[in-house]
């Protein structure tokens, strides 16, 4: 599978040239319709390796990820209320790329200064942290790329996790999944505002060559001092001292997002500069949004108590890595002592708090940190808009790994005849409002309350046409070609949704069943039934089914086992096992009941285990007996 060849590169934008329908940007589709082009279909196909896809994440949509044993997760988990998703970035690309703000913390303890690390963590590099604002591949976002940083070292880049995570705070587990926040699917002109935001971040965004070279464009670096004054991105780039860094404006993950919706003119929660109780979404604030003096649109005020809480937080888990030696701190322990560290931490706060690295170390100024308007990933979730929203509402993300694909090859096609394709979306015969419709990127249509779709002034030719929705938790989608004639320009092209495959699953059972008819009896009396072999189909059509299982033991008793398995949101099955004993063949005496026994089996995984019963009088024994079994959740293909 690794040896096939990427998607072929699109080239410039002229007749015959390749083209990739999925992404066009907007100064192509310029250049497209000057000239009369449109990215078409040949009849070229070849088997390729499909690239690792958000696959209901478009241009300009946000992605939030859950947060996990990170500081920065952590210090956000202490917000009240707690805040699990900890990282965020732009989709720069339809479905494939995405811009964000990060920096590597396994960096700083490589640049240290004074002897033994004495004087702390450089502080142009704490200052400054490398790499900010970057450009990868949804497959080097989610496993990670390494970059090599200025000095010639390199660190394993990436920020995004595809899978949801558990989290137990207060006694409660909180189940966090990766989230896309974007607009209303009828506000069609803030998705074509959000497609302008997502290229301006694009262009500020470094990337890497397969060397781990970086090429840094003039973008943003990573300064943790954003977590309090993220507005200093305004007016403050860093200054020609600081190196790499020289020119790049300030952020960190979030406020990176709103710098990008701010420098492109995209009102958050008010047309004015700056937000008043009144501009806040009511959810918004029954969930503890509030507004500061003079916060701008954007951002939310947090009082010193609550900074101080999530500094306190910061500090202890800081000296719990030094003491255990664990983490990114527990890297100072060795070679610097326990005091030198905990002033580092000191100089590590007091750069969040007031942007001090050079006079932070051994500080306990971060204690009094004072008031902020700032903006954090979960945050982004209260972006409501003035009008009909920017980003409106959230939904679960749909990951896809690189995958194997029968690929057809588009390329620039001049068109002087145009048409119409419309049609309607159904799942089940059903229709479905809001399902995403599109032949290539520009030429799309969300479909209305009746599942119907239009898409005019469409060049003659073939494509592919393409419907795709998040429904009952799951991505289903549609792709199938379509081709305008001159003879008919106009078509109708009717779309049924279909899950995607691994979504349909079966539970396998491998069993064996051994049952003993008394202890007094001879061993003849023994029976073993298996190794056998049933399966229970879920889907997400049907996400519960049951199975029966009768082993009779040649008239004396029988045990019936009830299997009730279910399927859960991230594809595990979960199962229980019920048994019950009856008088010989007939069911109509029940002696004995044993269970529920519940068990998982996690999606391409499996389980085992075993139950056992028995049931005893005066003069003689039903058992004992013993049901052995392997459970895989196999694909239902």
């Amino acid at each position: 599978m690794s040896s096939l060849p990427a998607p072929p590169i699109p080239g410039p934008v002229q007749a015959g040239q390749i083209c990739d329908p999925d992404n066009i940007s907007s100064s192509q589709q310029a250049t497209a319709t000057a000239q009369q082009l449109v990215c078409q279909l040949t009849d070229v196909t070849e088997t390729v390796m499909m690239p690792a896809e958000f696959q209901n994440a478009l241009k300009g949509d946000v992605i939030l990820s859950p947060g996990g044993t990170s500081m920065i997760s952590q210090l956000l988990r202490s917000m009240s209320p707690p805040q699990y998703h900890a990282h965020s970035g732009i989709m720069s690309k339809n479905f494939i790329e995405i811009t964000h703000c990060t920096a590597s913390e396994d960096r700083l303890p490589d640049y240290t200064q004074g002897v033994g690390g004495s004087g702390g963590i450089q502080p142009d590099v704490l200052t400054y942290m490398w790499p900010g604002s970057i450009t990868q591949s949804i497959g080097a976002a989610v496993n990670g790329e390494n970059w090599i940083d200025p000095n010639g070292k390199s660190y394993n880049i990436g920020g995004f996790t595809p899978e949801a995570i558990g989290n137990t705070d207060n006694d409660q587990f909180v189940l966090t999944p990766p989230l896309v926040v974007k607009p209303d699917p009828e506000s069609t002109a803030v998705r074509t505002t959000l497609q302008t935001v997502a290229e301006y971040a694009r262009a500020r965004g470094g990337q890497v060559d397969s060397s781990g070279n970086v090429t840094v464009n003039p973008g943003a670096h990573y300064r943790l001092y954003c977590y309090t004054k993220p507005e200093i991105a305004l007016s403050t780039p860093a200054p020609a001292d600081a190196g790499w860094a020289a020119g790049t404006v300030p952020c960190v993950c979030a406020s990176f997002v709103w710098y990008c919706m701010h420098q492109n003119g995209v009102h958050l929660d008010t047309t004015g500069q700056y937000v008043t109780p009144a501009d806040l979404p009511p959810d918004a604030v029954a969930q503890g949004a509030m507004a500061g003096p003079e916060m701008l649109d954007g951002l939310f005020f947090y009082p010193q108590a609550e900074r101080l809480e999530g500094g306190d937080v910061l500090n202890t888990i800081l000296e719990n890595e030094v003491s255990d030696k664990e983490g990114f701190f527990g890297s100072f322990f060795g070679a610097f002592g326990w005091n030198i560290a905990s002033d580092i931490a000191d100089q590590f706060l007091n750069t969040f708090a007031f942007d001090n690295a050079a006079s932070g170390y051994g500080s306990n100024a971060w204690q009094t940190p004072g008031d902020a308007n700032a903006v954090s990933p979960d945050n982004i979730c209260w972006w409501k808009g003035p009008t009909l929203g920017v980003l409106g509402y959230a939904e679960p993300l749909q990951f896809l790994d690189a995958h194997p694909e029968q690929y057809t090859v588009s390329r620039w096609t001049k068109v002087i005849t145009w048409g119409s394709v419309t049609g309607k979306v159904t799942v089940n015969g059903a229709p479905v409002q809001n399902a995403y419709v599109f032949l290539y990127d520009g030429m799309d249509a969300y479909t209305d309350a009746n599942g119907a779709y239009s898409m005019q002034h469409v060049g003659v030719g073939s494509y592919n046409i393409t419907a795709q929705v998040l429904y009952q938790g799951y991505e289903y989608s549609v792709s199938q070609q379509v081709t305008l004639t001159a003879q008919k320009p106009n078509i109708t092209v009717d779309l049924a949704l279909q899950p995607p495959a691994n979504v349909f699953r079966r539970l396998d059972l491998l069993y064996t069943w051994a049952g003993d008819h008394s202890a007094t009896l001879q061993s003849d009396q023994n029976i073993t039934i298996g190794p056998d072999q049933q399966s229970i189909p879920l889907s997400p059509g049907q996400v519960s089914n049951s199975l029966s299982i009768d082993c009779d033991n040649q008239g004396n008793y029988n045990i019936v086992y009830q299997i009730n398995a279910t399927l859960a949101e991230d594809l595990s099955i979960q199962f229980d096992i019920t048994e019950t004993m009856y008088s010989g063949d007939d069911q109509s005496d029940r002696q004995s009941q044993f269970g529920p026994y519940s068990f998982n089996a996690p999606m391409g995984g499996q389980t085992g285990g075993w139950v056992a019963m028995d049931y005893s009088t005066t003069f003689w024994t039903n058992g004992p007996t013993r049901f052995s079994f392997t459970a895989t959740n196999n694909q239902d293909d």
